[in-house]
């Protein structure tokens, strides 16, 4: 509970402290039948004698000790007297209940109802009004003491203060709030800008494609449309080669082609794929794909027996007798094979259980085959 008072400028207010201070707050708060409220027009009348009076002593040049006397003076202590003498004028302590929102805000915290009562005694003390002020800032009253006239009018004051309390400061919580909300929006258009960057970046470096089908020149030249990439063919032919329906999304283009020898059709029989990068190039590097900015290669190349005559052969060489024997024809088909330049075309394999020598390789290797094998079957 604070106590406040206005600065005295007469003896009624001396006796008004008086009565004040000899009254608890414990009776001023006891239920008691409120006075009637003073009608506006006869509040208006005892407030503009109030007027009447301050200005009679402004002219009298009275100081607060009264050391000066002027015959305005006796005019504004009549008036005083008179006024004193009223209804109205008579000694009242009233309670004022603060708006209730002010007291549900969050801001309505000490300090707000502490600067309400600062701006009503500022008021009061503006307007010269005798009223003494006690605040609770626990229950959110005002305690008002003095005449009946002024206390009333200090209400009406307060109350509308307290108004004015309320709208501002809803006017500052709007504006929080919606100072939160547009961090909020940015934060969140933000966040999108950024994910919308980044996918685009990805998008940039990656294949996102619906291939309805067609042959490996038409995809590569389908890829580079969307994504830059280096992409090497050992042999123009296989641009020809078919490549059926797929669809990928955010695929890194090598690992789009390392992915094709894979799907079903010539592809898988016909093409090999290798990516170089400076790594594969010298182990001992640290530097990782792209890491510069350069792009690896993907190199394309047909498979060694991939020509379109590779072809299998089943050959009974039971008469090359023993073990021996049988490794030195083969060795003599693989002499043959090296001799003709077709070593990295031709896999030569025996199923001994059954001595039965599987050769595949292009139609010329076979022949070759053939002829070897009929060769040491004369002797």
């Amino acid at each position: 509970m604070h106590l406040i008072r206005t600065r005295l400028t007469t003896r009624l207010v001396a006796l008004t402290a008086t009565v004040l201070l000899a009254a608890s707050t414990a009776v001023a708060m006891q239920a008691t039948t409120p006075a009637k409220p003073i009608p506006p027009e006869r509040l208006a009348q005892l407030t503009g004698t109030w007027r009447q009076i301050i200005e009679l002593r402004r002219q009298a040049g009275v100081t607060d000790d009264e050391t000066r006397i002027e015959p305005n003076e006796n005019a504004a202590r009549a008036l005083e007297s008179e006024l004193r003498s009223q209804p109205e004028g008579e000694l009242t302590i009233e309670i004022v209940k603060l708006d209730a929102r002010l007291l549900d805000m969050p801001r309505a915290s000490k300090s707000v109802i502490g600067n309400l009562n600062e701006y009503l005694l500022k008021t009061l003390d503006v307007r010269q009004l005798q009223v003494e002020v006690s605040v609770d800032e626990i229950l959110g009253t005002l305690s008002l003491g003095g005449s009946r006239w002024e206390v009333e009018e200090a209400m009406n004051i307060a109350r509308d203060l307290s108004t004015v309390f309320v709208q501002r400061i809803e006017e500052i919580q709007k504006a929080d709030f919606e100072r939160i909300n547009d961090r909020r929006l940015d934060s969140e258009r933000l966040d999108q800008e950024r994910r919308r960057a980044d996918e685009e970046t990805l998008r940039s470096k990656t294949v996102n494609i619906a291939w309805d089908g067609g042959n490996l020149g038409e995809l590569i030249a389908a890829v580079k449309g969307q994504v830059a990439c280096n992409v090497v063919l050992s042999d123009p032919s296989l641009g020809e080669v078919s490549i059926p329906p797929l669809s990928v999304q955010l695929m890194a283009p090598e690992v789009l082609f390392q992915m094709l020898p894979s799907l079903p059709g010539p592809a898988a029989a016909q093409m090999s794929v290798f990516v170089v990068t400076e790594a594969s190039i010298d182990p001992s590097s640290t530097r990782t794909v792209r890491s510069d900015g350069s792009m690896s290669a993907i190199t394309i190349s047909r498979n060694a027996l991939a020509d379109g005559s590779s072809k299998h052969v089943v050959f009974d060489v039971r008469d090359w007798g023993n073990p021996d024997e049988t490794s030195r024809h083969i060795d003599a088909i693989g002499f043959a094979m090296e001799a003709a330049g077709f070593a990295d075309k031709v896999k030569v394999r025996l199923y001994a259980p059954s001595n039965l020598l599987f050769v595949r390789g292009p139609q010329d290797a076979l022949n070759l085959a053939r002829s070897v094998i009929e060769a040491t079957k004369a002797k």
